[in-house]
């Protein structure tokens, strides 16, 4: 896929999310795996390799945090410390089982392909930076609210969507890429359609306002495991491989 297959892509996908009726309005079937019907983090444990944001790129994500929590507080907002955009996902409670102990071994089963993979990726890359500019605030898979984001240029989706693949034939997902730098997450219960609608407002207000443009180093790129949609843990940089 080129560059402009795959910022045309997410832009649809951006504006039929942001331009969906109420009525259309679902939750995704496993967020009560992650969070409560009051907003409390549940346990969700699972390996994931991620971009984490430089301070500068988080606070231009926190503007946008911020002022869509003054305008709707019934979502579960995540630490900005936390914020980051996934390049790929492996074994977690998802896509394996409820059990911790599955998910472990599952992914044990898998982590020394993905060390090997991130050594790989440390040889071709490490030197690399990858430019993203943010689409807005959308609803992803109705389970969160993230701020989606494109590569800038050519040679920017290039990179990424490179590394995209090298960890998808590691762990195959069977799902397209979607960059984006989660904000919070919905409550675990029905939203009325009024609720519904104050979100739809808010998120249009919020993506009223200007739209970051941040940095991605691939020597940055961090392995880590999730103990909730809160809470990670680093395992290892890429730059330890």
């Amino acid at each position: 896929m080129n560059h402009r297959m795959f910022v045309d892509r997410l832009g649809r996908q951006f504006e039929e999310e942001v331009q969906a009726p109420v009525s259309a309005w679902s939750i995704e079937a496993g967020l009560s795996n992650k969070v409560t019907r009051e907003g409390e983090f549940r346990p969700f444990f699972g390996a994931t390799s991620v971009f984490p944001l430089s301070v500068e790129d988080r606070e231009k994500c926190e503007l946008l945090q911020f002022n869509l929590a003054a305008l709707m507080r019934e979502l579960a907002f995540v630490d900005p410390a936390t914020f980051h955009i996934t390049l790929h996902s492996f074994a977690n409670m998802n896509n394996v089982s409820l059990d911790k102990q599955e998910v472990e071994r599952a992914i044990a089963s898998s982590e020394s392909d993905v060390q090997a993979a991130f050594s790989k990726i440390r040889r071709q890359y490490a030197g690399s930076v990858i430019q993203m500019r943010a689409l807005g605030v959308k609803t992803t898979w109705k389970e969160a609210v993230s701020l989606q984001f494109v590569p800038s240029s050519d040679a920017d989706s290039s990179i990424l969507l490179d590394l995209f693949a090298q960890l998808e034939e590691v762990y195959p997902l069977h799902k397209p890429y979607q960059p984006h730098v989660t904000l919070g997450y919905l409550l675990a219960r029905p939203y009325r359609d009024t609720e519904v609608f104050r979100l739809k407002e808010a998120v249009r207000e919020v993506n009223a306002m200007s739209m970051p443009v941040i940095a991605l180093q691939v020597s940055d790129l961090v392995y880590q495991y999730h103990l909730d949609m809160n809470h990670y843990v680093t395992v290892y940089t890429l730059l330890d491989t």
